[in-house]
This record gives C-alpha cells, sequence and structure tokens, in this order.
C-alpha cells in the first residue's frame, strides 16, 4: 500500500469512482512557505502522471492568470550623498638646475704613412739556427694499442723464433741434415710453457736434494713444483726415481721427504683416480690431507707393522695372480679401463709396484720401522699371518717389491746370511742330508720346512727379480768375508745353492765377475780339502 511491494487490502476503486484530473477545484490562498512534496515524487517520474492502482494524492493545480494580492511597497527615508566643498591647490614654484654645455675634444687629422710594396720570392738572409733541446714528454707504463696484422700459426712461429733467436734440437737437426728451413714440418715454437718449465724444477728438486737447503727454500720452491707436476707426462716415475736415488740424503729428512711425496702426489691422486694403487690406510691419510687446510694438514702418519706390511703384498698379488683368472671385460675396476697405450705405465702391476715403493719410502725414518724384518721375517720364520694356501704367491710378491727399493732396504740379508751359515741345523747335519735339507719345495709340503731351506727361498726370490747389483754385494762378500766363515762342506754347498742358479747370468752381465767367483771358490774348494786331510 502507497508504493509498498505488498498488494493492498482494500478493493480497487472502480474507474468512476476516482476524481478527474482536469476538473477545477477551487484553490486555497497560497502558502508562501514551501509544503514538501508528496513521498511519491521519489518515484522517477513527472509529478502529474497518475499511478494506477494507487490512491492519488490531492495536487493543488496553480492558478492561471488569477490575481493575488501582493504588498505594496512603503517609501523609506535613506540617506543620500551630499557634495562637500574641497579647497583649491595653489601651486608652488619648485628651482630646477639648467644644463650648462660641456666643450668636447675634436678629432684633429692624422698623416699615415703610405705602404711600401715588398717584392715577391725574393731570399731574405736568416739568422743561423742555434740546437736546442727538444722535450718530448711521453706517459710511462701506458699501455699503448700496436695494431698486429693477422698471420697464421706457422708465420706467428717463424717470427718468434727470429726475433728470439732460439734453437730446438729437431730445427737444428732438420737445417743441418734433413731438409731447408722452407720444407719443415715441425713448428719450432710447439711446446707449452709449462712444459718448458717442468725440465727446469725437476733439475732445482735434484740439486736441492743433493745440497740439503735450509726449510725455507725448500717451502718456497717445493709447493711450486708440486702443483705444476699435475702437467707431468710421469710424475710417479719421477717421484720413484728421485726417492730412489735420492735415498741416503732423505734417510734423515723425514719430514721433508714426506712432504714431498703427500704433495706431488696430492695433486694427481683424484685427477688420475690412483685410489687403487696404494692400501687403504695410506689412500684414507691422502683423503682426509687433502680434506684439510693450512696447520690441520699435520695429521700423525699411520703405524707401520707386520700386518700392515702383509696388506701391502696382499694387494701386490691380488692384482698380478689372484684378479688374473677374471676376464678383463668382467672387470668394472679403474685399472682395467686405463688406455695402457698412452699411460705412464705399461700395466697395472708395474704402476702397483712404483706406488708400493713410493708408500714405503714415506715410512722410511719411523719408530722401529725395518723393511727386513717386516717383510722377509715372516716367510723365514713361517709366520701365521701369511696363508699358506698363497705362500709362493706372497713370497714372490715380497722378492718383487724388495727388487724395487734401494739397498738400505734389503741389506740386512747378509746380516741374516752370517747367522744362517752359523746354524747348528747346517752344522750338524750330515753332507749327504744337506740337499735334501735345503729343498724348499718339497720341505713346505711336507710342512717339514726349517729355517735355512725358507731363507733360501727368500734369498732366491730378491735375487730372481732383482738386477744385478743385487748380486754383487754377496759376489763381493763371497770373495772376501766368506773365506773365513766357510770352514765345512755344509757351508759351501749351501752357498753354491745360494749362487748357482745364477750363474748363466752373472756370465751374461759381468764375465770378469764370474771368473773371480769361480776361482774363489776353487781357493775355498781347496782349503777345505786340506782341512779334512789334517
Amino acid at each position: 500500500m502507497f508504493g509498498s511491494a505488498y498488494p493492498c487490502s482494500f478493493p480497487i476503486c472502480p474507474q468512476p469512482i476516482m476524481c478527474p484530473y482536469d476538473v477545477p477545484v477551487p484553490q486555497p490562498f497560497p502558502c508562501p512557505v514551501p509544503v514538501p512534496q508528496p513521498f511519491l515524487q521519489n518515484i522517477i517520474q513527472p509529478v502529474d502522471v497518475p499511478i494506477p492502482h494507487t490512491i492519488q494524492p490531492v495536487i493543488i493545480p496553480k492558478p492561471v492568470c488569477v490575481p493575488f494580492p501582493r504588498p505594496v511597497p512603503v517609501p523609506v527615508d535613506r540617506p543620500y550623498a551630499v557634495q562637500v566643498p574641497q579647497p583649491v591647490p595653489i601651486p608652488v614654484p619648485v628651482e630646477r638646475q639648467c644644463p650648462v654645455p660641456v666643450p668636447r675634444p675634436v678629432p684633429v687629422p692624422v698623416e699615415t704613412p703610405c705602404p711600401v710594396p715588398v717584392p715577391v720570392c725574393v731570399p731574405v738572409p736568416q739568422p743561423c739556427p742555434i740546437a736546442q733541446p727538444i722535450i718530448v714528454r711521453e706517459p710511462v707504463c701506458v699501455p699503448v694499442p700496436v695494431p698486429i696484422p693477422m698471420q697464421t700459426p706457422q708465420q706467428y712461429q717463424y717470427r718468434v723464433q727470429e726475433k728470439n733467436n732460439e734453437r730446438f734440437f729437431m730445427e737444428g737437426f732438420i737445417k743441418d741434415y734433413l731438409q731447408s728451413p722452407a720444407d719443415r714440418y715441425l713448428p719450432t715454437y710447439y711446446s707449452n710453457m709449462c712444459l718448458r718449465l717442468l725440465p727446469i724444477f725437476e733439475l732445482i728438486i735434484n740439486r736441492m736434494f743433493e745440497h740439503m737447503p735450509n726449510a725455507r727454500i725448500v717451502d718456497t720452491v717445493l709447493p711450486i713444483a708440486q702443483n705444476l707436476f699435475r702437467a707431468h707426462a710421469a710424475p710417479i716415475t719421477f717421484l720413484y726415481h728421485t726417492l730412489f736415488v735420492y735415498e741416503k740424503k732423505l734417510r734423515e729428512k723425514s719430514n721433508f721427504r714426506q712432504s714431498l711425496i703427500i704433495g706431488m702426489i696430492g695433486n694427481i691422486y683424484h685427477m688420475r683416480k690412483m685410489e687403487w694403487c696404494f692400501s687403504n690406510n695410506f689412500t684414507s691419510y691422502i683423503e682426509n690431507y687433502l680434506r684439510l687446510d693450512g696447520e690441520k694438514r699435520q695429521l700423525p702418519s699411520p703405524v707401520f707393522n707386520s700386518r700392515y706390511a702383509i696388506d701391502l703384498l696382499h694387494k701386490l698379488i691380488y692384482f698380478i695372480f689372484l684378479n688374473s683368472s677374471v676376464p678383463i671385460y668382467e672387470k668394472n675396476s679403474y685399472e682395467y679401463n686405463i688406455d695402457w697405450r698412452y699411460n705412464e705405465f705399461a700395466n697395472p702391476s708395474l704402476q702397483l709396484i712404483h706406488c708400493l715403493a713410493i708408500e714405503i719410502f714415506f715410512y722410511t725414518g719411523q719408530e722401529n720401522f725395518n723393511p727386513w724384518k717386516l717383510f722377509a721375517e715372516p716367510f723365514i720364520t713361517a709366520d701365521a699371518l701369511i696363508p699358506r694356501a698363497n705362500f709362493l704367491k706372497y713370497l714372490n710378491a715380497m722378492g718383487l717389491l724388495f727388487s724395487a727399493l734401494p739397498e738400505y732396504y734389503w741389506s740386512q740379508l747378509f746380516e741374516r746370511m752370517y747367522q744362517i751359515f752359523e746354524h747348528p741345523l747346517l752344522l750338524r747335519c750330515s753332507p749327504t742330508d744337506i740337499m735334501d735339507l735345503l729343498n724348499f719345495r718339497e720341505r713346505f709340503c711336507t710342512h717339514t720346512e726349517n729355517m735355512v731351506c725358507c731363507f733360501v727361498a727368500v734369498v732366491h726370490s730378491i735375487w730372481l727379480h732383482g738386477s744385478i747389483s743385487h748380486l754383487q754385494p754377496f759376489l763381493h762378500l763371497f770373495q772376501t768375508q766368506l773365506l773365513q766363515t766357510i770352514k765345512t762342506e755344509n757351508q759351501l754347498l749351501l752357498a753354491f745353492q745360494l749362487i748357482g742358479p745364477f750363474l748363466q747370468r752373472i756370465q751374461t752381465e759381468s764375465t770378469k765377475l764370474l771368473l773371480e767367483v769361480s776361482t774363489r771358490a776353487n781357493e775355498i774348494r781347496i782349503q777345505l780339502i786340506k782341512l779334512f786331510r789334517i
């Protein structure tokens, strides 16, 4: 109702009942105060438009042309402007200065000389020039871009060679014997600067070992050389030969020797994947050393004992004997995936022997480190640490390892030899049973081996894998000191048993030495015959 959304409750009025829109209705007197419009005007539509179905409000139409009373204005007295008489201004005279004319100078005409014509191309005498120093200011230590023409590498190398006047062996060989310089096929400036510095550092390291300078020079030069040896073609071979040759000078310098070994191997350890070349203890020591920096790298080295030595021999026989029966294509380890054509060593066994020798060099000088006692004595005494099933393989591995070490490591062999020559078992044995006593194979198979036959097997293993340098000390000993030691036939047979298998080799490599040995042997035999006759 009245514009709401709900329907109206009253019945809808018919159309005739509603008031017509245009019927005149008497209007009241208009109110001068505005009256608010009905609320239906809120709907947006004209006021005079009826809304259907609603009660329309009464709209008072505005009268048209009907007069209505209006108030008459009453005149009110208001003030108006009255003119006031103003005073008349009187002019006052002011004194002003009159302009006075100032005299100005009049310009006087000046006579100018007439130009004299100058002759053309007439030589004029000039003063004699005096030599003055010329000061040239140039920037110091400022790089100046110099245009370099494009040229081929051969032309650049040839120009560098002409400028430096350096002569290589191949260039001189071609120039003097084979071809003319125009037909050369090898560039003269071919090497890398790093590769050209390597021989110099090798020479420096060797001279350092010969003169043994103070630690400051070693600490300065050695780190540079160690990093440079990453590009070396044969770093393990160089390190092995250096430690082998200068073993006497480095014997008492254990710290210096260990820093050299760990520094050079540490630079090529991960690059060449050398984990398989060393024992587990030494591998963990290198990895801990590379992981730490500065003073933390001063780690205590592992203790080298008899168990450690047997593990080294086991690692050697594993790669030479035990692991050789498996086909190569079934092996996934790194040592069987190396291209041995371009490797430093020809096979895994040779590389492993060199690396294990370097590892033994590392422990030299350690307290209670005796190579002969750790490696050879377990075979002489038939120690239980050596597995009996692979006893001969361990024996060969020991001989291979001693053949790669200097004389200092196996020199106790001769001291042990004096003890064996004086062994009671050898003295009370009859001459008819001496050959059975020295037969190692039969004694080992029957579990009746003794110290004498085991010593013969150890000596044969070392001399078989070694060079003539391993035999020369014994031959010299046989000519000098054994003459007073050998007093029985059994001792002479033992000496012949030791040297007999190598007589053909001595004849091939040193015939003069063989003649001297045979002469001494005859002298000992004649001496023994005289003793038995007496």
